[in-house]
């Protein structure tokens, strides 16, 4: 199974793209720490907040450039209730 498919909403992100994008040349945008969230039984917990911008590249020699950037988007990915162990 694709490892992508775990995530919540992952097929927003097939929407756009028309494929689960690799990210690895694209820019992290924004990274936000939070430790203010809180259960109800009053244990706070952490999130990370990640947007990463991400793109299409595919080749386009209408333009005098060998490659062109399509569906350039930011992604944002939430990761909650994190722990190191």
């Amino acid at each position: 199974m694709d490892t992508y498919k775990f995530i919540e909403s992952h097929e927003l992100v097939l929407d756009v793209f028309s494929r689960w994008p690799s990210f690895q040349d694209g820019e992290v945008y924004k990274i936000l720490l939070d430790r203010t969230r809180q259960l109800p039984n009053g244990t706070y917990y952490p999130i990370i907040d990640l947007y990463v911008r991400g793109w299409n590249m595919t080749r386009d020699d209408a333009e005098g450039s060998p490659y062109r950037l399509e569906n350039d988007s930011l992604v944002h990915f939430q990761f909650e209730n994190m722990s190191a162990t």
